[in-house]
């Protein structure tokens, strides 16, 4: 009787042991599969995310052709083209245009802030114009033909002067002598390296109060691409105290001044040198 306890006890524990063992296994077999199905989820959403944000791509792309077509269609000119340059201390607007209709004793202006002028032709199709005009920051110029007594007009994309006048400008510190820093002004489609060499330009020394403490001018040497000077500022930055660095400069008939600070150094009496900072800027020309 005991002996029959004791092997059903047995056979118990070991149907016991697989069941467990085979819902086990089972668990496992659906978690894996969880897993495999929340990883398929996953990578349908990327898929419908990139489809989407090619659909956008693609839209935005259409919607810019369709607005060009339609600025093309609505242009009173079936071909524009401008450019602007600076010589001599002075900026000029160059345009041609070739108007879609255009019959006898109509007339093309182009109108620059408060200076106009005739638009000419030789050949009867492209009428050309180059005008002087006062340096500001931005520009919208206008083109008005005239008809029959009608005035129509159109505005062209806005110009920026000040964008086109602007010069590069970076800094190094030299590693081999401290206090000496190295400064690089780049040519531009204006300003050939010749240009620059013309130029008057310093580094203003500012403590941080921003008041200027130095102004030393730079002696200038190119390499073809860029012109660049060595300035020693050690006796300068030997007080103890933070300093910033500006670039300033003249260039035919303009004056220059940095967007921010090309360099800086920091110094106390304990630790002497605490940083140093140098980098890129723009050189701009102020507009009065």
């Amino acid at each position: 009787m005991h002996d029959k306890k004791r092997l059903w006890h047995t056979v118990s524990g070991v149907v016991a042991v697989v069941l467990v063992a085979i819902f086990l296994i089972g668990g496992g077999c659906v978690l894996s599969e969880i897993r495999d199905l929340r990883q398929e989820v996953g990578r349908l959403k990327n898929d419908l995310n990139n489809q989407i944000s090619n659909l956008d791509s693609n839209l935005g792309r259409q919607i810019g052709d369709i607005n060009r077509r339609m600025d093309e269609d609505n242009s009173l000119f079936s071909d524009v083209k401008t450019a602007m340059d600076y010589r001599d201390g002075q900026m000029r607007f160059t345009v041609s245009a070739t108007p879609k209709t255009l019959t006898e004793g109509d007339t093309l202006t182009l109108v620059l802030g408060d200076s106009s002028a005739m638009l000419e032709s030789k050949d009867g199709s492209v009428f050309s114009c180059s005008v002087p005009f006062p340096l500001a920051e931005e520009v919208d110029p206008v083109l008005v033909l005239t008809s029959g007594g009608i005035r129509r007009q159109e505005t062209l994309d806005t110009v920026y002067p000040k964008s086109l006048l602007s010069l590069q400008c970076r800094s190094d510190w030299e590693s081999h002598k401290e206090g000496t820093l190295k400064v690089y002004i780049d040519s531009s489609d204006n300003f050939t390296v010749s240009d620059l060499m013309g130029g008057d330009f310093a580094l203003d020394v500012k403590d941080e109060g921003g008041k200027t403490v130095s102004t030393l001018p730079l002696r200038l040497k190119n390499d073809n691409v860029s012109v660049y000077a060595t300035a020693d500022l050690s006796e300068i930055l030997a007080v103890p105290g933070s300093y910033q660095i500006y670039l300033t400069g003249k260039l035919g008939g303009l004056s220059y001044d940095c967007t921010g600070p090309l360099a800086s150094f920091d110094s106390d009496a304990t630790n002497g040198n605490t940083g140093i900072m140098s980098g890129d800027n723009l050189l701009e020309p102020i507009f009065k």
